[in-house]
C-alpha cells in the first residue's frame, strides 16, 4: 500500500477496534439491549468480515479472538454458515488452536467464573470437533452445556 508501512498498522489497529467492538457487545445478546447492539453490529458487518479476513492472514491469535466473540451474532443474524466459514479458516491459519482453547479454559478455571468456564469448554469442544476428534467434541459439549444449564442459560 504505501512505502512506509502505514497500511498495515491501520489495519492491525482497525482489527483490534473490531475485536473490542464485538467484545462489548456480545454480553448484550440475549439480554434487553440485544436489538441495539444487533443493529449496531449489522451496521458494521462489512467491518467485522474485512478485519476477519486480515486477521485471518495475518494474525492469526487476533482472528481467534474475534471468531471467539462472533458466533452468537453469526447465529443471531442467520449468518451461521459463513461464521462456520470464517472459524475453519481461522482454525486452518492457527495450527495451534487447540493450545489457546486448553488455555482459555485454565483461565476460567483459575478466576471460578463458571460462565467463561462453560465457553471455554464449548469452545475446546468446536476446536477439537473440527479436528475429527467427535468422542473428546462430545464430552467437552456435554460438560459446557451441564454449566450452562445449571446457571440457567437457555440459549
Amino acid at each position: 500500500m504505501d512505502a512506509g508501512g502505514d497500511g498495515e498498522a491501520v489495519r492491525r489497529l482497525h482489527a483490534l477496534w473490531t475485536v473490542k467492538l464485538a467484545e462489548h457487545a456480545e454480553p448484550h445478546l440475549f439480554t434487553a439491549d440485544e436489538t441495539i447492539w444487533l443493529h449496531r453490529l449489522r451496521r458494521e458487518q462489512a467491518n467485522l468480515f474485512a478485519a476477519t479476513e486480515w486477521a485471518i492472514a495475518h494474525d492469526p491469535g487476533l482472528a481467534l479472538r474475534l471468531v471467539g466473540t462472533l458466533p452468537d451474532v453469526w447465529y443471531l443474524q442467520g449468518q451461521v454458515e459463513k461464521g462456520v466459514e470464517c472459524l475453519r479458516r481461522t482454525l486452518q491459519a492457527a495450527p495451534a488452536a487447540t493450545q489457546w482453547a486448553i488455555e482459555a479454559r485454565a483461565l476460567a478455571e483459575a478466576t471460578n467464573d463458571r460462565s467463561s468456564i462453560a465457553m471455554s469448554l464449548a469452545a475446546l469442544g468446536s476446536v477439537v470437533q473440527y479436528e475429527r476428534d467427535y468422542p473428546c467434541a462430545r464430552t467437552f459439549h456435554q460438560q459446557a452445556l451441564a454449566i450452562f444449564t445449571e446457571l440457567g442459560d437457555q440459549p
